[in-house]
């Protein structure tokens, strides 16, 4: 059985400056195709606070990342790094 991630390994690929979860959500949300406002709305958050999330501005709350994972529709270690 394959246990490796899509998504994971899209991430892996990419020139990554700092491995944050704010990056990792950045680029999830862009890997996905999704639009930040619609996910802004799945989360109830603002889209700003969305922004500063992805801009490490705002931590992420484990509470916060598993409603990320749950949106996004993948691992909350994929969003963590952990």
């Amino acid at each position: 059985m394959d246990t490796t991630s899509p998504v994971r390994d899209a991430l892996s690929r990419e020139p990554i400056v700092e491995d944050t979860p704010g990056r990792r959500l950045f680029q999830l949300i862009r890997l996905k195709g999704m639009r930040r406002t619609w996910v802004a709305e799945q989360l109830q958050i603002t889209p700003n606070y969305l922004s500063k999330l992805m801009n490490g501005e705002r931590r992420i709350t484990p509470e916060l990342a598993v409603r990320i994972a749950d949106v996004l529709g993948v691992p909350v270690n994929e969003v963590t790094g952990g």
